[in-house]
This record gives structure tokens, sequence and C-alpha cells, in this order.
């Protein structure tokens, strides 16, 4: 049974501890992992040209992390559910060394190399990162949580402008300043996943700075996950075989995979379209494009805050999206008609959008898998996040030429895939539960879609309205 955390005495104190313990290292170790995996699309402006990449090869080699990262997402997950904290330092360590590899590669081959390598080293961190936090706090608050968590992605892009920009414009005969850029991000990495072997415990039970009442009550209020559920543990294919009586969940998964290719396309391409667009120097790229990261932190923070206190999922997902699709419908206008300004408040703006949809998704999906598939269903979402990934950029590259227009139309489209899926999804789920009658096998209906109200905890994808009588 899960306690609702503001009913228990000195739980709210309780989650602050925990929040002020635990976010910091969580925080730090994404926002280093981001900046070490989407720091090319600013290097990329030096780089290219150093090494030989046209707009088809550096798309290509964008995606190839995300294929390292499918190709070992499932093994490295189960490594972490083994060894805990200790695979966090393998993973931290290792992506660490391979981005400083970056500076080091000198043609094509190399830049493919490298780039599914750091997919390989960062393979399961993401996963392993939810199902780490979700041990810690109570299952209301997960929304507000990641989008914390997540907050560390838009905040690596606003640092990483300006550090791009100090070091794109050094002049040095022995090393070019992308080199220098790649070093400097990949070494924290290999210092923080030292650090962290030493600063995060594995569970709130060797938390030596909790009382045993803390303890007690965070393992109280978290969402049971076969990671930390007393129950017998399920065999990988008894996981496998729950996990497909999910359902309809997969059609959101998969949608978001197209989300996702929309996303990482912009986000690979962005800074090299305004170059080209508006004929400013490399340096000054990556001071403007603080505003679209810093538009993205707000976006994360509005809407987990909104989801967290109305506890309502799909349509806070599905009309960011949309709005994401007029703004940057908004952008390519206003390429055409050259205004600069506008071309980076739509962006902006859209970025806020996208930035919202993460934790509502992130959290939706994580409270709603059966306890026993947690992880494997974590999993899974990042596979459909890094499908989108590698897909996007890839496909990208190969059917335009990198113009913005061309760019814009791939992206607009990834999105509208989105809302369609999603739309669909909860459409064919609605009307196949609507023939189901009894109340049986009511009960073994897809946990994904579980509602039990306005006043439940849980909360709904579909917002707080009866199974029942939705279906009318």
């Amino acid at each position: 049974m899960t306690v609702e955390s503001p009913a228990v005495p000195g739980g709210t104190e309780c989650y602050r501890k925990v929040l002020m313990r635990i976010m910091p290292p969580c925080i730090i170790m994404y926002f280093i992992q981001y900046l070490e995996r989407t720091n090319i699309s600013l290097a990329a402006m030096e780089m290219n040209g150093d090494i030989g990449l046209n707009d088809t090869t550096y798309n290509v080699g964008y995606s190839l992390l995300y294929v390292g990262y499918i190709s070992f997402a499932l093994p490295s997950s189960m490594m972490y559910n083994r060894f805990k904290v200790k695979w966090l330092t393998v993973m931290m360590i290792a992506s660490g060394v391979a981005a400083c590899a970056m500076s080091i590669v000198p043609n094509a081959w190399g830049f493919f190399a490298v780039r599914f390598v750091i997919g390989m080293a960062e393979a399961g961190f993401l996963p392993s990162m939810w199902l780490y936090i979700a041990t810690w706090f109570p299952e209301d608050r997960l929304s507000a949580v990641y989008a914390i968590f997540s907050a560390a992605v838009p905040i690596s892009s606003i640092v990483s402008g300006p550090l791009a920009s100090a070091f794109l414009s050094i002049r040095n005969s022995t090393f070019r300043g992308w080199q220098l850029l790649y070093v400097a991000e990949g070494t924290p990495g290999i210092l923080m996943g030292i650090a962290v072997l030493f600063w995060l415990p594995n569970e709130p039970r060797d938390a030596r700075w909790l009382t045993e009442d803390e303890k007690r009550w965070v393992e109280a209020t978290r969402k049971p996950t076969d990671d930390n559920s007393k129950k017998k543990q399920l065999s990988f294919r008894q996981k496998i075989r729950q996990l497909k009586k999910v359902g309809a969940g997969w059609g959101y998964i998969l949608a978001w995979a197209a989300c996702a290719s929309g996303f990482y396309t912009w986000l690979a391409n962005f800074p090299l379209m305004m170059r080209h667009v508006s004929g400013w120097e490399p340096w000054l790229v990556g001071l403007i494009m603080i505003g679209p990261a810093s538009a993205d932190v707000l976006g994360r923070v509005i809407f987990g805050w909104l989801t967290t206190r109305l506890q309502e999922y799909f349509w806070h997902g599905v009309v960011s999206v949309v709005m994401a699709i007029v703004l940057t419908v908004s952008c390519y206008l206003f390429v055409l008609a050259d205004i600069d300004a506008l071309v980076m408040v739509s962006n902006s703006v859209a970025m806020l959008m996208i930035g919202g949809l993460i934790p509502t998704f992130l959290a939706f999906i994580t409270r709603a898998l059966p306890p026993d598939v947690t992880s494997l269903g974590l999993t899974a979402l990042n596979v459909g996040t890094s499908l989108g990934g590698a897909v996007g950029p890839m496909l990208a590259g190969v059917i335009t030429d990198g113009s913005f227009v061309e760019i814009s139309i791939f992206v607009i489209v990834s999105y509208g895939l989105f809302v369609a899926g999603s739309l669909l999804t909860r459409y064919i789920y609605r009307n196949v539960q609507a023939y189901d009658d009894s109340a049986e096998e009511e009960e073994k209906l897809p946990l994904i879609f579980e509602d039990n109200g306005p006043a439940s905890r849980r909360g709904s994808l579909a917002g707080p309205v009866s199974r029942r009588s939705s279906l009318a």
C-alpha cells in the first residue's frame, strides 16, 4: 500500500531532505552526460570542415550514438539492477573517456566509431536514473521530481552555448577550439564518476543521514518496482510477457519515438541552420542558444508543477506538442521572411512546449507501469527515445540537404506523428474497452490506463474521469 506523503507526520520534511541529498548528484551526472552527447551540434560548426564531414555524414554520425545506445540499453540496465551505484560510476567514467576521444577523430570513419562508443557507454544511464529516483520519492510527486531532474538537459544547453563560444574563438596552431571543447566537456564526467561512488547510497536503508522512521516512510511512499519489491522476482521471459499485457501503452512509446526523432533532429541541426541563415559567427550562435535552452528549463518546471497539482497527463502532453507544431511552422515562415529575431523567439517558445512534455510523459509511464516490470518498461521507453534519436537525424541527413525549410518540415511531421499516434492509441483503447462488460476482465485491462478518479493519488493519462462512465 502506498501512503500519501503529506498525510504522514514529518513527511514533507523528509521529502525535502531526500530531495536535497539525492537530486544534486543526479542532476550533475545527467548534466555532464547530456553535455557530452550533444556538444557536437556546436562543435560541428568548425569540426565538419576540419575532418571532411558533409550534412549527410554528420547526421549519420550523430545518429550512430543512439544506435549504440539501443544496442546496449538492456544489458546496461540489467547491470544496474545488479550493481546499483557502482554501475553508474562505470557509465560516467566510460562516457567521459569516450567524449574526450572525440577530440582526436581524424575523419568520418573515426567520427562514426567514437559516436557509437559514446552511445554504448551511456546506454542504460537514463532508465537506471529514472528507476533510482523512483526508489527514493513518493509516487504522487514523481512528476515534479522528474521535472527537476530533466532540467539538467536545457541547463547543459545554457552552459554549452557560452562554453562553446569561448572555445571556438580560440585560434591555436596545435589544437583547434572544437578539440579543446571536447576535452573540457568530457573530463568532468570522469571525475564525477569517481565522486558518485562515495556520494550516493544504493537504497534508502543504506542512507546514514536518514533516521529509521524516515527510512520506513520513504519505503512506504515510493512506487513498488521489480527492483525494490519484496515479492518473488520474475524471470526475464515472464517480465516480457507481463510487459506485453500493457497493450496499448506500446502505441504511446512508438508515438514518443516519433516525437524524439523530431526533437533530436532539431537539436542536431538548429545551430548549423541558424549560422547558415543569419551568417553569424560560431561563438555568437553559441551565445544565442541560451534563449531556447532557458525556455526548455521553464517548460519543464511549469508542466512538472501543473501535472503534479492536477494529476492529469494526456492533454498536457498533446497540447504542448500541438503548440510546438504551430510554433515550428511560425519559425519556418519567419525564416522565409528573413526575420532572425522572430526565428529565435518562435523556436524558444517551441522548446518551452517540448520541454514540458518530457516530465509529463515520464511521470505517467513510471507510475502506470506494473510494479513487476517497471525497470524493463523504463528501458523500453528509453529505447523508443533512442530509436527516434537514431532514425530522425539519419533520415534528415539522407532526404534533405540540411536546409532550414526541409529540416523544419521533417520536424513538423515527427511532432504530428506523436499527436496522431497518441490520439489514435487512446481512441482504439477506449473503443476496445467499451466492449468489455465483464468486471473480471476489466480488472485485467492494461494498468497503463488505470484511473481511480479525481481523488486518486495515482492519476491517469486520460485525466480524472471514471473508467466506466467515460465509455458512454
